[in-house]
Parts: structure tokens; C-alpha cells; sequence
């Protein structure tokens, strides 16, 4: 029995790791060759080698060798069910020694070999477990690099142990990372399941996938007459087929290097660049076909048009013809004489095509892009070229025009989804792009039109496009006339665009205040020139809402890296970093911002975040659902010791370490003297979420405080982090008597902030920012503890002393008696902390390729 197809978004194959498996289905592993014998023994005698106990067969394919391949195959035939096939040599025949091979077997599986690559004992184990989960999966393995010459008896009795031969210089960060340039995809790309060229990474000399998946889709081009390409374009196809490509870094093969020429890598890449413009007018997608063009063999955008009557037919080719976006085919579909006169045409066009139905136009379709257009709508003929800019994003895989009719305008995706089920032609759009990989993935579904479309957009990542509209002849009732999508359903919908676009409507401009001070002491005022290659990073926190500490840890980490432009909306960013604050099991909401702005091209960088407490939250979100951003990170830092406990205890077992907090890079001003006897209380506001629940206990135990610290001729100074603070601090200088006390709203100036708490004698800090911004400045505090994330923070500097919990607040008195005795700070801790911070700093901007070190 064979296992259903994987049916998902996107490339997640991660819900196959708790499937059931299936029977083991049989496999063939097909090993094409030309020369070098010497080479093909120690692939062979690998194979002997393999930890996989059902029988598999093996075939040799010799692509017109001059050296004997038949003595070594029949060294092998009493320890291998291996069998020879030979074919004329001409010219370069991989590919069709390849389909050759397959034509040869009849195994539910075929793995592809390269005759000079060794595989590792347990490699086709590694590939033949995720064959049992799906039956539409292509699995990659891992390479590495042998540079000596061995004995293949070696090999076979277990006595060569490969892993340590190969590249013995390197140390790769994982066992069994590929060393080829696959291991910066699989970063960027979270292992294939961001973007949608996860088919890049397939390599033919590594790879298995089922047999009748393969022949489905035509097997292997004959037309790559030279080295390099031809597994890509598989893939391709593959891929727009509705396969799921595996990284499977186990199932590794050692590459025999020491017959190489010693130019052998630039001869490779020669070959390989000569064939890019084959591959780009084969694989229509946009990492290789730069520009469209009607020029080539294969389309980027099949245009399927629903027709019902000659009119309509004629409509719709007129309609094709006039489009601005060249790169195209159409296909009609329906059953209509017009239709049936034009199959002459169809039949010899290689632009036309008929269908009678959607799910046979979807199967003829060539294009990586499904144009579903309904013959009654009308639109401008720019509306296909400007809907493809959107569908570029390689986060997106549907694109859904707004429609209007009459002077009723459709803007929100649910509306426009029920017209077309009410009146679309068979629940199909008006006018909409889809991948057409997504609705291939569901083969059972095609016989049924509205559960293959609706089923397909459900699993995509829709882009709405409201700057065009599409007129439909429907008539609408009051509930869908015009409406605005609300924030949440715009963000479920991926509407960034359509917020620009009000904004532009309205005038509005989004604003940042930003403080003045830079953390390193570099002016903000940045050349045009210097500011035009830095290296774009985007930040993923809470910054801009008048939070002092949010606005300072962005600032510091601003200020430490000159060399990149950090913020939010950048247009082509680098990176994108997920920056301070308490970011981590905090109920989705980062995590959906996360998944906003990450993409496949990106490196992820996570710097001084804290992870919110399971003791005081729980456990508000899956480590799943934030393991691949972490795994797939340059560096992951957190801010102390407890959100690195918190994450172990999660179940992550990846790379982190404490760094600290950032906004502990922010410096003490120049000129700033102590003033002896100040002290700056800082409260906040809970609402009651704070250790006890009652913010009124702890604002009287700081009323008393204030009472107690003038007593003693102390200089009381209130301060706030947050406007929703300004209220209760006031509130608090009331109940002390001292209603008019020195009072700075923080939020409003940073660098005032700073010199205030440079100045002081002691801080005592409810919010978390007013205690890491005193120890930033060097000054002693007492951290009045509303929640786990300021021990978190006290306990990475080294002064749990200094800690009071809000539910024992009579401990206090004695803690800040304590505190101004001993005027102890934690100096030294936090300048260690600061190193690091600026040491991580350093290697971003090596490994992002920035122009030298902050």
C-alpha cells in the first residue's frame, strides 16, 4: 500500500514526522558513469556496505566509457542484485543514461547515485525512511569531500571510516551539514520550508524520489548536452508538480576528488554558467528567468479562462493577446463550439491550449504561475504584469484582485472569496494568480473544481491587490458593499500592501521618534554615501510606542552597529533580527511578526531576547513553531540566565548563549556628576499582573519610601517609562505628601534619561529598562520585582541581592538601606556583558558582509 500524498503549505514537510509509516516500498538505485573504473568500485563497494535490509537493485548505466566498466560491475555481481546497461556515447549523456535506467526497473523508488560518489553505510536507509511517510517527496542528501585514492575491499568490510577522511580540515557547524553552498540555503530558508525554490536544492548525484513521479513529469531533459543543470530542471518540474523537496543531511555521499583536474571546480562552474540561459528558458522561476519574455520554451504565467460562449472565446484570445506581460500561455476552458472549432489551432500552437475542465487545464499548464481569469470580468491589460510584481515576493502564492461592479467596490479577501463561490464559474475567481505547484499538490481534488480552488488558497499565502480593480457583472447586496478589511484580518491576509496604500491615501506618514543618543557616541548623521551600503537588518520588537526601554535597547543596537540600517518596512533587508525584549513564549504575537517579514533569502539573527517565564505564563506557544527561525540563526543570544534555562527547558537544544541586554551597550555620558543623595523611582502599571496582583500594596510600600528617603534629606526624583505610567507615579507622589516632586517623563528624551540615572545615587526600578538602563550607567539599583524578566536580567549581572518581589514588599526598607551603604554596582559584570554584545556585533558584520567591523 502506498502512503497518501503530502498535502500542505508551502514546503512544510514537518507534520510527516508523525505520520504512520507505511510498507517500505522497493527502490533502485540507478548509477550512471563514464570511466574511471577505479572510482565506480568504491561507489560499489559502498553500496555492499548499506545498512537497508530489503534487497534493492542496482544498475550501471556507461555513457560510451573508453575503460572497461564491465570488469568492475562483475566484481560486484555476487555481492549486489546490479546488472550493466551501455549506451553509444554522444556527447555529454547524463540525462539520458539516467532515463535509460529508469526505463530499466520497475521499483516503486529510484535513487540517483554519481558513479564517483561513495555513499555513507546508512545512506539509503536515511533516504528510503521518508519514502514510507509520502509518495510525493524528492529527498536530497548531504556531500562531502574525499581528496585520497582508496581500496574499495576497504570500504567493504567497514575498515575505511569515510566521515573522518573527508575534508579532514574542516569542521562544519553540523555532522552532516552539506559543505557545498546548500548549507547557506538551508539556513536562510529554515531548511527549505521558507520560500519556493526548495527544488534548488535536489542534486542529481543525492537524490530519490518515486519512480512514476519522475516519468510523470517526463523524466530527465535530454536536452543538457554538458555538465550542469539538468537535475535542476528536473527538480523543477517535479516541484510545479506538486512534490515536496526533503533535506535529508544523513543520507550522506563522499565525493572523490583525487581524480579531479586540478581546475576541476572552475571547469564545473564554466559548464554550469554556460547552461544558465537553458535553465531560465526551462524553469520559468524568477532566481533564474530574470526578465519575461514570449521567447521561451517554457511559461511563467499559464492564463486559464473560463468561456461558455463564442463571444466569450473570442474575448478572451483578444484579451491575451493585448496583455502587457508577455511570458504567457492560454488555456481555454469549457465545452462551446468556438471552443471545439479552435482545437485545429490548439493542436498546433504552442501558446493555445483547451481544456474541459479545470483540473485537466491545471495538469496541461506549463507555467510556475496559474492566471485563473473568468471571460465576463474586465480589467486593464497592465493588471497581470503588476499582479506578478506581487507574486515575486517569494512569500507569496496567491495574489486576489479587488472587484468592483457599478459604483460597489469588494476590497476584503472574505467578500471577494464568497462572490466568486456565488458566482464565480464553478466557485472559480474573477481574476486571481496562484501557484500552480499548490494546487497540484492535491491530486484527488482536481476532479472537483471548487475543492481544488478553495482547498489550494487555503494553503497559500495571499496578497491582496486593491490598487486595481476588476469589474464583475454581479449584483452585489448591502452586506458586501464597500468595507475595509479590519488589522486583524489584514494581517491574516498579508495586506501589507494595502496599508501603504491607505496610508499614501491619506497623507499619513509613519513616524519614529528616536532619541538622540547613540549608544558608541557616533553622531546619527550619517553620509549619503555610507548610509546607501549599509547592510539592511529588520527588527522584530516593540519599538516606536513610546516605550523607553524598547526605543532604548533599538537605539543601542543602532548605535553599536553603524554598518547596518535597523529597522521596520525596509525594502530589502539582509536580515531580519529579533531584538529586545521579552519576545520569546509570549502567545504568537512576535511570532506572527516573525513571520511577516522573514524570508527565505534572509539570515536571523536573535540578540539580547528574553523568554517569557512557563512558571508565572506558562506555556504560551510551541517550541515547533519557533524552532526552525532558531536552528536557522547566525547567533542566538538571550538576555540572562533564565530565558536560557526556560528554553532548554522548552526542548530546545540548539546553539544560545546569555548575552545580556542590549540597551547595556547604551554608555554613561560625558560630563554627568553624581549628586549626592539623589535617588529615581520608577513604577509601572500592571493591571494586577504582577507577583501578588496588587499594584496598590506595592505604590503604598513606594509612598512610604518616598516619605522615608525626604526624611532622611534625600533628592526623590520620579520617573517614567511609559505614558500609561504617568498617572499612577503621580498618583504615588500624592499618597507620599510629596505631590511635587522632580518628575521626568523618560519615554520622551533618552539621552536626558540616561544623564538623570548617570546622576543619581541609587535607582529603584519597577520597570524592567530603569534597572538595566542604571546598571548601563553604572549606577547601584534595587530592582522591585513585578515579573520573572527582571531577575532574569538582575541574575545576568550578578546582583540577585538587589532583587524585591511585588508580593514582599516590606522587604524593601531593607533592601535599599542596603543598596546606599554599600553603593556596590555591578560594574564589572556589566562590562562583560557589553563585550560580548559587541563581540557578536562584530561577527554579524563579518558574516553578513559588512563593509568592517562596528
Amino acid at each position: 500500500m502506498r502512503p497518501e500524498r503530502l498535502v500542505a503549505p508551502g514546503n512544510d514537510y514537518r507534520k510527516l514526522r508523525s505520520r504512520p509509516d507505511a510498507p517500505m516500498p522497493s527502490v533502485a538505485v540507478v548509477i550512471p558513469v563514464y570511466n574511471r573504473p577505479q572510482l565506480l568500485a568504491n561507489v560499489l563497494a559502498g553500496l555492499t556496505r548499506q545498512s537497508f535490509q530489503p534487497p534493492f537493485d542496482v544498475v550501471v548505466i556507461d555513457d560510451g566509457s573508453e575503460e572497461d566498466i564491465g570488469e568492475v560491475v562483475d566484481r560486484f555481481s555476487s555481492r549486489l542484485d546490479i546488472r550493466l546497461l551501455i549506451q553509444e556515447r554522444d556527447g555529454f549523456g547524463l540525462a539520458r543514461a539516467r532515463n535509460l535506467g529508469m526505463a530499466s526497473v520497475a521499483s516503486d523508488i529510484v535513487a540517483f547515485l554519481d558513479g564517483d560518489c561513495i555513499p555513507g553505510e546508512d545512506w539509503l536507509e536515511r533516504h528510503m525512511e521518508w519514502h514510507r511517510k509520502a509518495s510525493n517527496l524528492v529527498v536530497t542528501g548531504s556531500r562531502r569531500h574525499i581528496g585520497i585514492l582508496l581500496d574499495p575491499e576497504l570500504i567493504a568490510r567497514g575498515a575505511a571510516n569515510l566521515h573522518d577522511l573527508a575534508a579532514p580540515d574542516e569542521t562544519p557547524r553540523d555532522d552532516f551539514e552539506p559543505d557545498d553552498w546548500r548549507s547557506i540555503v538551508y539556513r536562510r530558508s529554515q531548511r527549505l520550508l521558507l520560500g519556493d525554490a526548495g527544488f534548488r536544492a535536489a542534486i542529481g548525484g543525492n537524490s530519490s524520489m518515486p519512480l512514476e513521479m519522475v516519468l510523470e513529469a517526463g523524466g530527465a531533459s535530454e536536452d543538457f548536452r554538458a555538465w550542469g543543470g539538468e537535475d535542476t530542471e528536473m527538480a523543477w518540474r517535479l516541484w510545479n508538480n506538486g512534490a515536496f523537496v526533503v533535506p535529508e543531511d544523513r543520507a550522506i555521499i563522499y565525493h572523490q576528488t583525487y581524480h579531479d583536474a586540478p581546475d576541476g571546480d572552475d571547469q564545473r562552474r564554466v559548464a554550469r554558467n554556460a547552461a544558465l540561459a537553458l535553465i531560465a528558458d526551462r524553469v520559468p522561476h524568477g532566481f533564474y528567468r530574470k526578465e519575461p519574455s514570449h521567447l521561451h520554451t517554457v511559461p511563467r504565467v499559464s492564463w486559464l479562462v473560463t468561456v461558455e460562449s463564442d463571444k466569450e472565446v473570442t474575448e478572451a484570445w483578444t484579451d491575451f493577446s493585448r496583455l502587457s506581460y508577455l511570458d504567457t500561455e492560454l488555456i481555454l476552458i469549457g465545452d462551446s463550439e468556438a471552443l471545439r472549432s479552435r482545437a485545429s489551432t490548439a493542436a498546433v500552437s504552442r501558446d493555445l491550449s483547451i481544456a474541459s475542465t479545470f483540473g485537466d487545464a491545471v495538469s496541461k499548464a506549463k507555467g510556475e504561475v496559474l492566471a485563473i481569469v473568468d471571460a465576463r470580468a474586465r480589467f486593464d491589460r497592465r493588471l497581470l504584469a503588476r499582479a506578478m510584481r506581487r507574486y515575486n515576493d517569494p512569500r507569496v502564492s496567491a495574489v486576489h484582485v479587488a472587484y468592483q461592479t457599478g459604483d460597489t467596490r469588494i476590497l476584503r479577501l472574505r467578500d471577494l472569496r464568497d462572490v466568486d463561490a456565488t458566482d464565480g464559474r464553478s466557485g472559480l475567481p474573477f481574476f486571481a494568480l496562484i501557484s500552480r505547484r499548490e494546487v497540484m499538490k492535491d491530486r484527488e481534488a482536481l476532479s472537483d473544481t471548487r475543492k481544488a480552488w478553495n482547498g489550494a488558497l487555503d494553503r497559500s499565502n495571499i496578497e491582496l491587490l486593491l490598487s486595481d480593480l476588476v469589474d464583475v457583472p454581479i449584483d452585489v447586496g448591502q452586506d458586501r458593499r464597500e468595507r475595509l478589511p479590519g488589522p486583524a484580518e489584514a494581517r491574516a491576509a498579508g495586506l501589507s500592501a494595502f496599508t501603504r496604500e491607505l496610508r499614501q491615501s491619506i497623507g499619513s506618514r509613519e513616524s519614529t521618534s528616536r532619541p538622540t543618543h547613540t549608544g558608541s557616541g557616533q553622531s546619527e548623521a550619517v553620509d549619503r554615501e555610507a548610509a546607501d551600503q549599509r547592510i539592511g537588518i529588520e527588527y522584530v520588537g516593540l519599538a516606536g510606542h513610546k516605550n523607553l526601554g524598547d526605543d532604548a535597547m533599538l537605539e543601542a543596537i543602532r548605535g553599536t552597529m553603524p554598518w547596518a540600517e535597523i529597522g521596520t518596512g525596509l525594502a530589502n533587508p539582509k536580515a531580519v533580527m529579533l531584538g529586545g525584549g521579552t519576545l520569546l513564549n509570549a502567545g504568537n504575537y512576535y511570532l506572527n511578526k516573525v513571520r511577516r517579514v522573514d524570508g527565505p533569502n534572509l539570515e536571523r539573527i536573535v540578540f539580547g531576547t528574553g523568554v517569557r517565564s512557563e512558571a508565572y505564563w506558562g506555556i504560551t506557544e510551541q517550541l515547533d513553531d519557533w524552532d526552525p527561525f532558531l536552528r536557522s540563526a547566525l547567533s542566538v543570544g538571550v538576555r540572562g540566565p533564565d530565558s536560557l534555562a526556560a528554553m532548554r527547558a522548552w526542548g530546545y537544544d540548539g546553539s544560545v548563549e546569555v548575552v545580556g541586554d542590549s540597551a547595556l551597550l547604551l554608555e554613561r555620558p560625558d560630563g554627568v556628576e553624581r549628586v549626592d543623595g539623589r535617588v529615581v523611582l520608577c513604577p509601572v502599571h500592571t493591571g494586577g499582573e504582577c507577583w501578588g496582583g496588587d499594584d496598590q500594596t506595592v505604590f503604598d510600600e513606594f509612598a512610604r519610601t518616598i516619605s522615608r528617603l525626604k526624611n532622611d534629606g534625600r533628592d526623590v526624583v520620579m520617573m517614567t517609562a511609559f505614558p500609561g505610567d504617568d498617572r499612577w507615579a503621580i498618583e504615588i507622589m500624592r499618597r507620599s505628601g510629596h505631590p511635587d516632586l522632580d518628575y521626568l517623563a523618560g519615554y520622551e528624551d533618552l539621552d536626558t534619561t540616561l544623564r538623570l540615572l548617570a546622576s543619581a545615587d541609587l535607582v529603584i526600578g519597577e520597570r524592567l529598562h530603569a534597572v538595566v538602563l542604571a546598571a548601563a550607567m553604572g549606577t547601584p539599583f534595587v530592582a522591585v520585582e513585578y515579573r520573572p524578566k527582571l531577575r532574569d536580567f538582575v541574575k545576568s549581572v550578578g546582583t540577585e541581592e538587589a532583587i524585591v518581589r511585588t508580593d514582599e514588599m516590606p522587604r524593601l526598607e531593607a533592601a535599599i538601606s542596603h543598596r546606599l551603604d554599600s553603593r556596590e554596582d555591578a560594574g564589572e559584570r556589566v562590562a562583560e556583558m557589553r563585550d560580548k554584545l559587541r563581540s557578536r556585533a562584530d561577527d554579524f558584520a563579518r558574516q553578513l558582509g559588512a563593509a568592517g567591523p562596528s
